[in-house]
């Protein structure tokens, strides 16, 4: 079984819970302003705490994978793939011309790839026969992230946790009794760890 080596490339964390949204499930009013990078920061890392707990990918999640240009199967090392946007030939540590891209309609995937996106983390095979000479490695650009409408309770459970950041802006304060991570949300989280 072959490896597969990844490099994040971009994470849109927008979308998910708005600011509007964040700011009224912490009380504040939607006309103050003053602290809406902290209720972003702290949304944010919400979501990216979900994304831990849960060993999902939550956001829309870019990522260029590096897997090696022989007849065999690999499996993603992360779940919730959507799908393969640009495939590019490695050789010799140099990055070829693109045999694919979804964006500009250059090539076809199935040229190069067979995707079993049924099971999660999905599974790539490599087709040879199309590569080119010499090619060592295939430089893969694809998307992750689940599907929007996102299930409420996860929404909660990432609410919870903002509620947490946003009223605990500092690993430790003076005269503060000391507060655990919500069970609830480590429950809900726990729900959609389902892979390994």
């Amino acid at each position: 079984m072959s490896t597969a080596h990844l490099k994040l490339i971009s994470k849109n964390l927008t979308g998910i819970i708005s600011l509007s949204e964040a700011k009224a499930h912490l009380r504040i009013p939607s006309g103050l302003t003053d602290q809406d990078s902290l209720v972003t920061a702290c949304t944010n890392a919400a979501i990216r705490f979900a994304e831990t707990r849960t060993d999902r990918v939550i956001a829309s999640t870019v990522y260029q994978i590096r897997i090696p240009a022989e007849e065999a199967t690999v499996v993603l090392p992360i779940p919730d793939f959507v799908e393969v946007t640009k495939i590019e030939p490695m050789t010799d540590g140099t990055v070829g011309t693109k045999l694919y891209d979804k964006s500009d309609e250059t090539g076809t995937l199935t040229d190069y790839l067979q995707i079993d996106s049924w099971v999660n983390p999905a599974e790539i095979t490599v087709i040879t026969d199309s590569l080119p000479a010499g090619t060592e490695y295939l430089i893969i650009t694809a998307s992750f992230g689940m599907t929007s409408p996102y299930p409420e309770d996860l929404i909660n459970a990432m609410k919870m946790m903002l509620t947490h950041f946003y009223d605990n802006p500092r690993e430790v304060e003076v005269g503060r009794i000391a507060s655990q991570v919500p069970m609830g949300a480590e429950t809900i989280f726990g729900f959609y760890r389902d892979w390994e």
